[in-house]
């Protein structure tokens, strides 16, 4: 009988409880001290369960802790570590989920999860201007909001403890502001030495006072909660006043804080620093070029400005009057110049008003300048050379035409050609002769030359003709 009540307990186990999961979440890392939080919450098939379960909890310290609770759906774990009982390092939690019965429990599941415990705050150094979160560079132009954004547990565990406060800025290692409260978690600084690096920290010592660390009064500091999860930081200290370098720390540099023998047992310290560098915002933008246009002619402007390289410069177009939002960005990433010296060559091919947006930007500020830009048509005249010289060229060639006409009209009688009559078509044979006999013929007229001629044997004397025939010269 007992088998069998096994054999039914192993398949209830498996087919029922084997869907059921848990997980196990914390606030940590936390300091030594201070309150750190588990969270259990039980999930059947991936879905979360809101029925009743005992929670068992327990970790794996030295001097372990146990804690059990019966809760619907989750369990909640608060558990304070004191410095003088444990030491810091990882250490693990575990938490198993069970039925709650009258005759015993069904355990259902278990998980386990790792922590930490520090022996220094933890936080983080927040830097901003005009309330935003900055980076490596600072604008050399505003004032630096310095703020210490200690972890949620350990900014409580300091605010309600009984405690005198050290905390001191630096700035390369040399002291440079103090105060005896949490208001001298904030400061704030203008670095104007541009294209300088700096490191700048703040250091942290929170003195157990023993006479009153019994006493239920709470200190009559008032600070706003500062937790790591806000971004940005929105914290206000009202009347926060800087307070003067005046008394001799117990630590003299900022690099033997944590690891100095004054961070004993009955203290609390920490330490944050940063590394930026000052830069000069883009400034004094200068734009030269003529923004009216006749149709046809090209844009050429030129942009120069002052502040710390490298800089970036992208130009965009817009049809119409564009109005300026600031958060503008380039359509395109643009690349890096070591000077801010650059020529807007462009055309615009229809006569309309256009807004060019010149965006100058380097480390630390961003410049936006629109432009106008208007296109216009001019009437085209033609040149007056382009009509004079085809008109007087006409008219010369029309007068032209016309003396030679009236010159070939005066002069065509003087210019008559005399045609001579070559028609031999005479009735009248030539006698034919050899080319022997007309030698012979010419050398006796050579000899025998003819008598002068006179007009009056002309006249009286009758022409002879004389019938000759030429032969072939052959």
């Amino acid at each position: 009988m007992f088998v069998v009540f096994l054999i039914f307990l192993f398949f209830f186990h498996t087919s029922v409880l084997a869907h059921y999961s848990a997980t196990i979440t914390n606030d940590g890392p936390v300091v030594l001290g201070a309150n750190i939080t588990f969270q259990a919450k039980v999930f059947k098939n991936d879905v979360p369960q809101e029925g009743t379960f005992k929670f068992k909890w327990r970790d794996n310290m030295k001097i372990q802790n146990k804690f059990e609770e019966t809760r619907q759906g989750h369990s909640t774990w608060k558990i304070n570590h004191s410095a003088k009982k444990y030491d810091h390092g990882n250490y693990e939690v575990q938490v198993g989920v069970y039925i709650d019965s009258d005759i015993f429990d069904w355990s259902l599941c278990y998980a386990s999860a790792s922590f930490t415990l520090e022996d220094h705050l933890v936080g983080e150094l927040i830097l901003q201007q005009d309330n935003q979160k900055v980076g490596t560079y600072i604008n050399s132009k505003k004032d630096l909001q310095q703020v210490v954004q200690l972890h949620g547990p350990d900014f409580e565990y300091l605010s309600k403890s009984a405690y005198n406060y050290d905390i001191k800025w630096w700035i390369d290692s040399q002291p440079f502001n103090s105060s005896k409260d949490l208001h001298g978690l904030m400061w704030h600084h203008k670095y104007q030495d541009a294209n300088v690096s700096h490191t700048i920290g703040v250091s942290i010592v929170a003195i157990r006072n023993e006479s009153n660390s019994n006493s239920s009064e709470q200190p009559s500091t008032e600070v706003d909660f500062i937790d790591s999860t806000n971004s940005p930081v929105n914290t206000k200290f009202d009347n926060a006043t800087d307070h003067s370098f005046k008394e001799k720390s117990s630590y003299s540099t900022f690099s033997n804080i944590t690891n100095s023998d004054a961070c004993k047992r009955t203290q609390v310290c920490g330490s944050f620093s940063r590394r930026i560098t000052v830069k000069a915002p883009v400034e004094n933008v200068n734009i030269i070029g003529n923004n009216w246009l006749k149709h046809g002619d090209m844009l050429n402007l030129r942009v120069t400005c002052n502040g710390s390289a490298p800089f970036q410069f992208c130009v965009r177009f817009y049809v119409g009057t564009y109005k300026v939002k600031g958060n503008e960005t380039c359509k395109y990433p643009p690349a890096y110049y070591a000077h801010c010296d650059f020529s807007v060559p462009h055309y615009f091919r229809e006569s309309k008003s256009y807004t060019v947006l010149l965006i100058v930007r380097n480390d630390v500020h961003t410049n936006i300048t629109a432009v106008g830009v208007n296109i216009y048509e001019v009437t085209k005249h033609p040149q007056l050379s382009v009509v004079v010289v085809p008109l007087t060229a006409s008219i010369l060639a029309i007068i032209l035409i016309i003396f030679g006409v009236a010159f070939y009209f005066q002069n065509r009688n003087s210019l008559a050609i005399e045609v001579a009559d070559f028609d031999f078509t005479n009735n009248n044979e030539l006698e034919y002769k050899t080319f022997k006999e007309r030698l012979a013929e010419a050398i006796h007229n050579a000899f025998n030359k003819p008598e002068d001629f006179s007009e009056e044997d002309s006249y009286n004397e009758a022409p002879s003709t004389s019938n000759k025939k030429y032969g072939s010269m052959q």
